[in-house]
């Protein structure tokens, strides 16, 4: 697991099955684990929100639209509103390269307005051309993996859908 931006920490299950351990747990002091693969395991005493979030493999992937994007803003208020508050958040998935990785990247552009999608270079352009690649570079996992694009890119389509709003919560 990783310190992405202060109080936002993103890792993979094992990582969430290290906070079984009492020790553990009250050294790594996480006020909310946020688990966003397969496996619905959430460990005690620790406040944690298990939302299963769809990996998606390809632009016909059959997966791709059972993302319930609008569960998926909810978590990401409630992540995003422990992080403002002083929290510690650990975003997991099964394997730390896609689903937690995006929804961590959701959690830094609203916190830091860093947009997750830039202006495409021409007309027609796939996710792999309009990706922030300096956003995937800060949330990804260490490893060589990179995550989704599609699922990326819809999860930033989901996320324009609500900005303002968000920003309207933060302000008032």
């Amino acid at each position: 697991m990783r310190q992405i931006i202060p109080g936002l920490w993103q890792g993979n299950l094992a990582d969430l099955n290290l906070l079984g351990v009492p020790e553990l747990r009250e050294k790594y002091g996480f006020t909310l684990a946020m688990n966003v693969g397969n496996s619905p395991w959430v460990p005690r005493d620790v406040p944690t929100m298990y939302l299963r979030m769809y990996d998606v493999a390809a632009e016909d992937d059959p997966e791709r639209g059972r993302n319930n994007w609008q569960l998926v803003l909810d978590a990401l208020l409630m992540a995003a509103g422990e992080v403002t508050r002083g929290g510690k958040v650990l975003v997991v998935c099964n394997m730390g390269v896609s689903r937690s990785v995006v929804f961590s990247a959701m959690v830094v552009s609203i916190l830091e307005g860093i947009p997750m999608m830039v202006d495409p270079p021409y007309i027609m352009p796939s996710p792999f051309d309009t990706t922030n690649y300096d956003l995937v570079e800060l949330v990804r996992s260490p490893s060589e993996l990179m995550p989704s694009l599609e699922l990326w890119a819809d999860a930033a389509r989901a996320l324009e859908t609500v900005k303002d709003e968000i920003r309207k919560l933060g302000r008032a």
